[in-house]
């Protein structure tokens, strides 16, 4: 279970949970596929999407700290 399928699939559960008022927070971790950015983005969306690189956790500790506050 992979590949345009899954991506539909699982945009659409996203997509329903938004819907029924959940708030979605994701994480992009550094990743070396362009595919795999532009199928995160698709979907969870980027304006819930965070783009971290795993050589440096301190920006994942302080986005998650500001979500937290915001929210």
């Amino acid at each position: 279970y992979s590949g345009e399928r899954a991506d539909k699939h699982i945009r659409k559960q996203v997509n329903n949970m938004r819907a029924a008022g959940v708030k979605i927070l994701s994480y992009y971790i550094d990743g070396s596929s362009e595919y795999g950015r532009e199928s995160f983005d698709y979907k969870y969306g980027k304006q819930s999407t965070a783009y971290v690189s795993v050589a440096d956790i301190i920006p994942l500790a302080k986005s998650l700290n500001k979500t937290f506050i915001e929210r």
